[in-house]
């Protein structure tokens, strides 16, 4: 009798512990995207200043 307590409290704790692991994050590319980079204004780099803004493509506007 004493056994099967002692092996039903095993299988319970093992199956307890394997259901807490963490999951793995999802990989998302986004996460890599700088959406502010060339944005730096700086008079040593003058040319090419650029902002962010977020507007639909031209061919979405004209009918």
């Amino acid at each position: 009798m004493r056994k099967n307590i002692s092996i039903t409290f095993i299988v319970s704790a093992a199956l307890l512990l394997a259901s807490c692991t963490q999951q793995k994050v999802p990989f998302s590319p986004v996460d890599y995207v700088n959406p502010l980079m060339g944005t730096e204004s700086t008079y040593a780099f003058s040319h090419g200043n650029t902002y962010p803004a977020v507007a639909v493509p031209i061919s979405a506007v004209v009918p």
